[in-house]
């Protein structure tokens, strides 16, 4: 096999090489200089596009447009067949949805199909007005839709901290930014200040400020206030957050040198041109009309280009004050620092940009990445900056296609930045390599059940937790985990069984959390707690902390027994009786204190609502074995269910003592007739996609978008933490909201919580707005949205018949 070239690493800049390259170019030739025999290399993903990935699109008929596309065109050294005009209205502040229509068919068909974003040449229209208005850089990348603007919740899209540099090849999305310079000097400056940025690797400044402006400044205030400590690294980001609202310092920096970050929350911002931008430097302002260039009483985002940033952002129409519609500073500030350009990490940190306009040089790149990937000393070499801190990264090899991936090395990177991989080679009969990178964080539910108590308040609580890893099913990232409790308050102990997991891909493992309290907490009146759980990568050492559990003793009332039905669990899908169509085998069992006088235990079912639509009635009893003891504490049952309507049901069991006294009784919900799908969430936001069947949605904490699909499908709330989502395609009639937990959690367990104004709905563009007010109508709290029911009105929803709210 021939030796490959020591290629030299080339920019966009010109033929210099600053800094990082000139130490990536000579390791990449001390690599190849002890090159071994084999002609394949683990393949590293490019961090970012390209200028023959780039289209100009220029507005004819506008000279400044022309002149300023042909020049950056020059300068960028953009292939000519990446350069389309188009017409439109020249000087008007808006176009209509069929003009740009017209303009994107063009775009589409003279473009080359490997260009994945464009960028404009005016700033003059910036706006497409429908119904609502888009900017015209996101209308450009996704098609005018009101589902993108028409909203107080607008739609996501998938390009959101995504990891993909082809966009439009993957995704079918080919964002898209206008230069925002006015007059073609303004343009040259902008652009030189791009290309200047090149490589250049700036440690700093960044300023994050919290504003006394609470409506500006709510949005985003919290994720700015973790960042200083998260880049504080070697090879990391001088970031300073600022919290103006605590008397710790103002609204605004002036005479600061250098800035390469300045995220902040006002309607205008003083003192900008005092500050020294850095080229690369990026910098925005959270207010209404910061996008809309026609002149407002509010700053236009253009003038921080005017200042010295390279790239702006602002909204075109009023987006409330909804975090989702501006750039996250986390995930910018990320994808920047390991190579993305400009416009791929600006546009990565917008999870909802229908109404945002993206400004600046879309090729400013001031964290180039350029990976090496060699063989040297019998051993695969891998260098880049490309890779997501906080994870696990393996070189992985296998034979076939239909071979499993073998982990030949797996590394730690606590942080993004420069980082050099080493594998041993695998064998020859190799025939692909790839670099494979782990979540780092499991998804994590906890569920709690009492011991059981005769009288008084139970002591001892058990929780439930199950971890659930997240990566492809055949990513061969496998975690193991140590889980420990942290210090509890005293007198107070937990102890965790196992406490080791190992979880494979797409799999879930279970731990049993055992929290026994002293008698004089079981005695008090405050009976509650939280016990803060701490889990650590075997593999890192790295540790975590999640949601503390929290809980409360409870207080059984007189001589009442607390019994479980362990099994089924709440969402128990039933299978048709053998050869017995109409009847239905269930297995249960049930835990109650072994040393009580229980002897016999009766199981009846209630229907809380049926899939026809029709009222609910009651069962009345089931066919099947009462009572049967099976080990110590334990009562196991097969019913037999006959002639139910497929619906949801209550399975409630009723414990008797040898006087045929009721001591005690539970419940869990049953689905009787329904094939059932669950689909869960993380406790981050999540897009939620159901099957052509019967679906139950558990979408957790954090912004969701979720689609049913076909089937009667349920959408299920457990948390008031579990606001802001949006469901695409809700059938009245078909598909029902489940309410009930969320409304037990703050006190309203019953159907009145529909009168006394608890749960309410209101017309919104586009849909109809689900809210909840924890105290009702006639208390002093706020009614706050729970979900947008898409395409819906409230004329439509039939509460008794579209919301379960009572358990």
């Amino acid at each position: 096999m021939n030796r490959p070239n020591c290629l030299q690493p080339r920019t966009a800049a010109g033929p210099g090489l600053p800094g990082y390259l000139k130490r990536v170019a000579a390791a990449a030739c001390a690599v190849c200089a002890s090159f071994a025999a084999s002609a394949q290399t683990v393949p590293v993903p490019r961090a970012s596009i390209t200028p023959a990935d780039l289209g100009i699109v220029i507005l004819q008929g506008d000279p400044t447009s022309e002149a300023i596309g042909a020049y950056y065109q020059s300068v960028r050294g953009i292939p000519a067949a990446n350069v389309v005009r188009i017409s439109l209205p020249v000087g008007a502040n808006n176009i209509t949805p069929s003009q740009l229509a017209s303009a994107r068919a063009q775009i589409t068909a003279a473009l080359p199909a490997n260009v994945q974003a464009t960028l404009l040449t005016w700033t003059r229209p910036f706006r497409v007005q429908g119904a609502c208005g888009m900017s015209i850089t996101s209308a450009f990348a996704l098609g005018y839709d009101v589902k993108y603007c028409n909203a107080v919740f607008t739609a996501p899209v998938a390009y959101y901290d995504a990891d993909t540099t082809r966009p439009w090849t993957e995704l079918g999305i080919r964002p898209s930014m206008m230069l925002g310079a006015a007059t073609y000097a303004d343009a040259v400056n902008l652009i030189h200040r791009g290309l200047s940025s090149e490589a250049t690797y700036p440690a700093g400044d960044g300023y994050l400020i919290r504003t006394t402006d609470s409506a500006r400044s709510g949005p985003r205030w919290q994720d700015f206030s973790k960042l200083p400590s998260a880049w504080r690294f070697d090879g990391g980001l001088q970031l300073n957050y600022i919290d103006a609202t605590q008397g710790g310092g103002s609204n605004a920096i002036a005479g600061k040198s250098p800035v390469l970050f300045y995220f902040t929350g006002l309607t205008v911002v003083p003192d900008l041109a005092s500050n020294f931008f850095v080229p690369g430097a990026v910098g925005d302002h959270l207010t209404s009309f910061g996008g809309v260039l026609s002149g407002t009483s509010q700053m236009e985002a253009t003038e921080w280009l005017q200042a010295g940033t390279t790239g702006s952002y602002g909204t075109v129409e009023e987006p409330y004050a909804v975090a989702d519609k501006f750039p996250r500073a986390s995930v910018m500030i990320d994808h920047y620092y390991r190579g993305a350009t400009l416009i791929e990490a600006y546009w990565k940190s917008v999870r909802t940009p229908g109404q945002g306009l993206f400004l600046g040089d879309p090729l400013a790149r001031p964290f180039t990445d350029a990976p090496v990937s060699a063989i040297s000393n019998g051993q695969y070499v891998v260098q880049t900056r490309s890779l997501r801190g906080n994870q696990r990264h393996t070189i992985q090899a296998r034979a076939t296609a239909n071979d499993p991936w073998q982990t030949l090395s797996s590394t730690w990177l606590p942080h993004p930045g420069p980082v050099t991989l080493k594998a041993p080679l695998a064998s020859t009969a190799t025939a692909q390599l790839r670099l494979q990178g782990c979540p780092s964080a499991l998804a994590v539910e906890a569920s709690s059940t009492s011991e059981a108590a005769q009288r008084g308040r139970a002591q001892t609580l058990y929780y439930q937790l199950q971890l659930t890893n997240t990566a492809a099913a055949d990513s061969a990232c496998e975690q193991h985990v140590d889980l420990t409790t942290l210090p509890l308050p005293e007198g107070m102990v937990a102890t965790v069984e196992p406490k080791t997991l190992q979880v494979r891909p797409q799999q879930t493992s279970h731990a049993i959390v055992k929290v026994e309290a002293p008698a004089t907490a079981a005695a008090s009146g405050d009976a509650c707690f939280e016990v803060p759980m701490q889990l650590t990568d075997r593999l890192s050492g790295q540790t975590s902390q999640f949601d503390k559990l929290g809980g409360c003793l409870f207080m059984m009332e007189g001589d009442e027994y607390l019994i479980r039905i362990r099994r089924p669990g709440w969402n128990w899908q039933l299978l048709d009786y053998p050869g017995r169509t109409s009847f239905y085998r269930y297995p249960v069992e049930l835990d109650a204190p072994s040393d009580q006088d229980i002897v016999k235990v009766n199981y009846n079912l209630q229907a809380l609502y049926l899939d026809d639509g029709t009222d609910p009635v009651p069962y009345g009893s089931i066919a099947g074995q009462n009572g049967v003891a099976v080990g110590e504490g334990s009562y196991a049952s097969e019913l037999v269910i006959e002639k139910a309507a497929p619906g949801t049901y209550s399975l409630q069991a009723n414990a008797f003592d040898s006087n045929s006294q009721l001591v005690a009784s539970t419940e869990v919900y049953v689905y009787l007739g329904m094939q059932v799908n669950t689909v869960r969430g993380t406790p981050g936001r999540d897009t939620l996609a159901g099957t052509s069947g019967n679906d139950i949605f558990i979408g957790g904490a954090g912004a969701d978008l979720m689609s049913g699909g076909q089937g009667a499908d349920i959408f299920v709330f457990e948390s008031i933490r579990d606001a802001l989502d949006q469901i695409t395609d809700f059938v009245p009639g078909t598909d029902r909201l489940d309410l009930s937990r969320l409304l037990a959690s703050i006190g309203h367990s019953t159907r009145s919580a529909w009168p006394q104004g608890v749960v309410t709905l209101r017309d919104v563009s586009g849909g109809v707005l689900v809210m909840i007010d924890v105290d009702g109508a006639s208390g002093p709290s706020i009614s706050r949205p729970l979900v947008t029911l898409k395409g819906v009105s409230a004329e439509a929803i039939d509460p008794v018949r579209d919301l379960q709210l009572q358990r």
